[in-house]
């Protein structure tokens, strides 16, 4: 039996069908949509079969004439189910421009939430992008900074629903204060509720970051309550004021905001993450934010289907990404994407920026290209005294970064600064003694990620890190691609090494060795 909140919203959608019933396969009711133009759903109302009748609408966007409609910001897995109770998870019917056809049951429950609701245009991707088509897509997912962006609402759906997200809510909806107050008189409640919606997945799906932050006006949708993300925002933000940061004291209080406070993905609360969250908001907020850095303040935004989308998702936000990205692709397998990326950010920047993302992974990748599915924390240098020393190196011209034809090969000059003699065990033994509390990954560890005897300690041109290179018959390969690893160099605890104390100095003077020419795979 439904939950009699599910029945106010008139879910779980059930459209009453006879046996048999034929329907019209999705991808044969489009119509191409000619460019610039994307696809609205009209929810025109229930059939006395309960199914949901719509039409697809195109429109133009364009800067003097947007349409109105809500965009759906959620989640496409199943199991984060939008109903209070449990319900058939299997594809169900609609009634599109006529035709009978099926569509993942999220995207039909949330069409009829919608509907609930009184919005009768709505933007969701499931639907209103052709998903077999990988031309379209590519378009579309180009466009979706504008499509976000150009919506009267972007809808926030969350779930599951339950009593404590209803009480939270209500607090909300009935006053912020009494909320603070409750949260303060008898907290656990309140606490549960939040906790409920705070540590949703939601938070960590890729789209997230670019469609909260795009949006005019955002609201959340959980089960049968409704609260606006400006509200639900700020208590998030009052009951957190005992991180006394300035990440907390942002004046825009709209969507965008947002982006201040969840940038780690963290469920601590220090100065040093709060102040993280705040430079975040400032890294989007503004437009002159470079792709690799917003790719370096919102890693933890890392939860998608494609794992191409977690570069594609930062399109609309990065002043360069359509230099850097200057297609969108899914026709080429997501190796080939990421090797494409990481080559034109060396080429195009001259910089080797790129390879601090770099991580352990089980793709076929060279070493020296970031596996970008992945939430690792990059490797780049948190010392910037060290960041100067390794800049005063002199190079013979400048920077010779050449990448092979087939994006496997990075030619690049370099110094070797110190040959490792400690061997693994040693190097194992001072990271379980350092660094077991930052919870390393397991990979981080691996006999082939850790450096070892007989690697490399090097200086790249190009690069404001010291790398550890392994020789590999004829070419070298990117080892020790963890933070735990540059720590350990630059506090001076890497065993036996005398470049490692020289970066714990507090100025400290690396001498230059021989420029040589590496090959990295």
């Amino acid at each position: 039996m439904a939950d009699k909140r599910d029945i106010q919203n008139g879910l779980p959608y059930r459209p009453q069908l006879s046996q048999g019933t034929q329907s019209t396969y999705l991808r044969d009711v489009y119509k191409p949509l000619a460019r610039g133009n994307i696809r609205l759903i009209e929810l025109q109302g229930l059939r006395d079969d309960g199914v949901l009748e719509c039409k697809l609408v195109h429109k133009l966007l364009a800067a003097d004439r947007r349409p109105k409609y809500a965009t759906i910001s959620y989640t496409w897995n199943p199991k984060n189910r939008l109903t209070y109770g449990k319900y058939d998870v299997a594809s169900k019917h609609i009634i599109l421009d006529g035709f009978r056809t099926r569509v993942p049951d999220k995207a039909a429950t949330i069409l009829r939430l919608m509907f609930a609701h009184h919005r009768r245009r709505v933007w969701i991707d499931a639907i209103c992008i052709n998903q077999s088509d990988a031309a379209e897509k590519a378009s579309q997912v180009q466009m979706m900074s504008d499509i976000y962006r150009s919506a009267n609402e972007v809808a926030i759906i969350l779930g599951p629903p339950s009593d404590l997200t209803d009480h939270f809510i209500e607090m909300l909806l009935d006053d912020r204060e009494s909320a603070l107050e409750e949260f303060e008189r008898s907290p656990h409640k309140l606490i549960a509720g939040y906790s409920a919606m705070r540590e949703n997945l939601y938070w960590t799906r890729a789209w997230t970051l670019q469609e909260i932050s795009l949006a005019t006006s955002a609201n959340i949708f959980c089960g049968s309550r409704v609260v606006s993300f400006q509200t639900y925002y700020r208590f998030r933000e009052a009951t957190e004021m005992d991180v006394r940061s300035k990440a907390f004291a942002v004046a825009d209080k709209t969507a965008m905001g947002f982006l201040a406070d969840a940038a780690k993905g963290d469920r601590r609360f220090n100065a040093d993450i709060a102040e993280e969250r705040y430079q975040t908001g400032l890294v989007v907020k503004g437009s002159e934010t470079g792709l690799l850095e917003l790719l370096r303040r919102t890693r933890m935004w890392h939860n998608c289907m494609n794992p191409r989308d977690k570069l594609y998702s930062r399109f609309g936000l990065a002043n360069d990404a359509r230099t850097l990205l200057p297609s969108i692709d899914y026709k080429s397998s997501t190796e080939s994407v990421f090797k494409s990326f990481a080559a034109r950010c060396i080429l195009l920047t001259g910089s080797l920026e790129v390879i601090t993302f770099t991580n352990k992974t089980k793709m076929a990748l060279p070493t020296w290209v970031p596996d970008w599915s992945s939430p690792s924390q990059d490797w780049h240098s948190r010392k910037s005294v060290l960041i100067e020393a390794i800049q005063t190196f002199s190079w013979t011209g400048k920077p010779d970064l050449r990448v092979s034809v087939d994006d496997t090969t990075l030619t690049v000059r370099g110094m070797v600064l110190e040959t490792i003699t400690a061997s693994y065990a040693a190097v194992l033994r001072c990271y379980v003694t350092y660094f077991s509390p930052y919870h390393v990954p397991r990979e981080a560890y691996s006999w082939s990620e850790i450096p070892r005897k007989g690697d490399h300690i090097c200086a790249l041109q190009g690069c404001d890190n010291l790398v550890f290179l392994r020789k590999v018959q004829t070419h070298y390969i990117l080892v020790g691609r963890f933070i735990a690893w540059q720590e350990m160099l630059e506090r001076g605890l890497f065993p036996g090494s005398k470049i490692s104390q020289i970066c714990a100095d507090a100025s400290p003077h690396l001498t230059a060795g021989e420029e040589l020419t590496f090959e990295i795979r």
